[in-house]
């Protein structure tokens, strides 16, 4: 039997966030680290930077090992905290707070998953357990506002319907306008509580009120081949009237673990429907394609970080990784556009660990590749994000691989990614 408990996130630790810059001329994309920044009452241990999300001038950063409260007490063995900053008028990022679950409890792991849109932030603590009951690893969202002070505070907790022990709802988050997405990837039961199947995974839907202040649930998703060990929910993505739901553990056929995202469109009628399922050009066994989800517009980047296979589906290299990216046709529903691979690809790189799409531009990280130092020795899993333009007709050209001046063992740099959209405007 397969063993998923060892999932690979919950063994990384991230203690860097750095931000990119854009400058551009009328010849060439001219990529560098403009800036990183370091939890400031870290113990080295809190995975500061597990998770990020920016938008406009405020970035949101997780880091779900966290111990400590705002103040530096109060200690809690993984209770979780998150990090907001702001940009300022130079281009400075500038930390705002620090905020802590109002309710913390040991092993909340708050700030396991993060969004940020407009003056909402999301915050998922996966492994939460139930306030009333004490289930274990119920999981839970906090939906946090900016206030006219400037600061950003808890405004509402949401919870599953039908929250169930070791659902773990929050192991990923995404908001778009008025819809909050929220996958549970360990949740047994279909969408009418029924049929129970071991980690199956389900997705939640909350959305805001316009009659009061609040979000409600709305609909409970759950994939329409649903199977043991899915984990559907894994990672979700919601633009507009699109989602996109992975289910990285799903097996196709005879191969384990090749993975499956899921496409859904909101009606007229504010339900959502299933379109049609998203799938690689040639499927790897553990290639867990929909590990990472990234739409923009009609277009989604869907990574596969285990897939061994180049963009003709030959020259196996094992876990080098691959990215494909798709289209969205109307009346057609998804069809796969290309296929993308490292420049360099090597055992165990990871590449489409971690995925970003824009207007401009792609962003893939390969968190485990090993990169050349000062010295020319190779730093075993230091990490490296690869730049990719849209030439103009959707096809995505690499522009640079950008890796850490001084890397070290273990950095794993590209495990996350954000970008501040506007600096990619061409």
């Amino acid at each position: 039997m397969r063993q998923k408990s060892t999932y690979i996130r919950g063994l990384v630790l991230l203690t860097a966030f750095l931000l990119l810059s854009l400058y551009h001329n009328s010849f060439a994309q001219n990529w560098c680290i403009s800036g990183h920044t370091y939890s400031r009452d870290g113990n080295g241990d809190e995975n500061f930077g597990y998770t990020v999300a920016i938008a406009g001038n405020y970035a949101i950063v997780g880091s779900p090992k966290e111990e400590f409260d705002e103040t530096g007490g109060g200690k809690l063995s993984k209770a979780g905290a998150v990090y907001f900053y702001q940009k300022d008028n130079s281009g400075k990022w500038e930390l705002m707070q620090k905020l802590v679950a109002p309710d913390r409890r040991k092993e909340d792991y708050f700030g396991h998953s993060v969004d940020i849109f407009e003056d909402y932030a999301i915050i998922g603590a996966f492994r939460k357990d139930d306030p009333y009951s004490r289930a274990k690893d119920v999981g839970a969202v906090y939906i946090c506002q900016l206030g006219s002070d400037g600061k950003w505070e808890v405004v509402q907790e949401i919870f599953a319907s039908d929250k169930a022990k070791n659902a773990q709802f929050g192991q990923s988050v995404n908001i778009s306008g008025n819809n909050i997405l929220v996958g549970a990837w360990k949740e047994k039961e279909d969408q009418n509580s029924r049929n129970s199947i071991d980690n199956a995974g389900a997705a939640y839907v909350f959305t805001k009120s316009f009659f009061f202040s609040g979000w409600s649930q709305s609909q409970k998703i759950v994939s329409p081949e649903r199977s043991k060990d899915d984990f559907f929910g894994e990672s979700v993505s919601i633009s507009g009237n699109t989602m996109l739901i992975g289910a990285s553990y799903h097996d196709e056929g005879n191969l384990n673990e090749a993975g499956a995202v899921y496409a859904y469109t909101n009606t007229y009628w504010g339900n959502w429907s299933f379109i049609n399922k998203l799938e690689p050009s040639d499927r790897t066994e553990k290639g867990h394609f929909g590990h990472s989800i990234s739409i923009f517009n009609d277009y989604a980047l869907i990574g596969s970080y285990g897939d061994d296979k180049d963009i003709n589906g030959e020259n196996p290299v094992k876990g080098a990784g691959s990215a494909s990216l798709f289209k969205n046709f109307t009346n057609k529903g998804w069809e796969l556009s290309q296929k993308i691979v490292s420049e360099n690809r090597t055992e165990s790189d990871w590449f489409g660990w971690a995925v970003s799409l824009t207007s401009t531009n792609a962003f893939i990280g390969s968190p485990r590749k090993a990169i050349l130092n000062t010295d020319n020795n190779l730093i075993p899993e230091a990490g490296a994000v690869s730049i990719f333009k849209n030439s103009g007709t959707g096809e995505l050209n690499l522009v640079k691989m950008l890796s850490l001046q001084e890397p070290r063992k273990g950095d794993q740099w590209g495990f996350s990614l954000a970008y501040l959209l506007w600096l990619l405007r061409p």
